[in-house]
């Protein structure tokens, strides 16, 4: 799994990219810092999913950092 956080396309606002680099099914379970607090989150990647989107203009603000509690194999 990586983690990128970079623009959102929409204008100065930033989201967290995470990246799924193995043939599996994976939950990711984290913070993101956004909007002056944290705020949790909880996703599935699918097998060598790219670029899944966490925060962002339309996903609870500007994402400044993160925090992952775990990743786990699902299936």
């Amino acid at each position: 799994v990586s983690y990128e956080i970079k623009s959102d396309g929409w204008g100065g606002t930033y989201a967290l990219f995470i990246s799924n680099q193995v043939n599996i099914e994976l939950a990711v379970l984290g913070y993101i810092y956004a909007n002056k607090e944290w705020k949790k989150f909880n996703i599935k990647l699918a097998p060598n999913e790219i670029g899944h989107q966490v925060g962002g203009v339309f996903g609870g603000g500007s994402v400044s950092s993160y925090k992952i509690e775990y990743v786990e194999r699902l299936r």
